[in-house]
């Protein structure tokens, strides 16, 4: 079993409990970069294209249940035992997709709003999540 340790780790706290302060960590990260990108996104669609302000709100709206369902999936099953955890992750992935999947058509389709604000905004927390882990990663090694 691979356990994760990091300079920021208590070296005493091994094993799936080790995990949750990186965990929170990257939590709290990609939290701050998501207001950042948000308030830079919403400036750049009001700029540049106005008509998709509300589309950039509405798909940055379904990006982020789609993150915080990712990380509620992922906080949750560090703490199972390791038989469980495939299956856990998996049903999480397949009920979070049908529900993303869902939200979109329902914001593309039946709202009739711009797909590229939509896109933009979905890709936001898609972003924030890379660069938070990659600061969060660069510091704990």
């Amino acid at each position: 079993m691979y356990t994760l340790q990091s300079k920021s780790m208590d070296s005493k706290e091994q094993g799936p409990r080790g995990a949750l302060p990186f965990i929170s960590s990257v939590r709290f990260r990609v939290f701050i970069l998501n207001a950042v990108f948000f308030v830079t996104g919403m400036v750049i669609s009001y700029l540049f294209y106005p008509q998709a302000v509300l589309a950039f709100v509405a798909g940055f709206t379904v990006g982020l249940l789609n993150q915080w369902l990712s990380f509620q999936t992922v906080t949750r099953s560090v703490l199972m035992e390791p038989e469980r955890t495939e299956y856990f992750i998996m049903s999480r992935f397949y009920v979070r997709f049908a529900v993303v999947a869902g939200l979109l058509v329902v914001v593309v389709w039946k709202l009739g709003l711009s797909p590229l604000g939509v896109i933009g905004g979905f890709s936001v927390p898609f972003l924030a999540t890379i660069v938070g882990s990659l600061l969060v990663t660069r510091e704990a090694w």
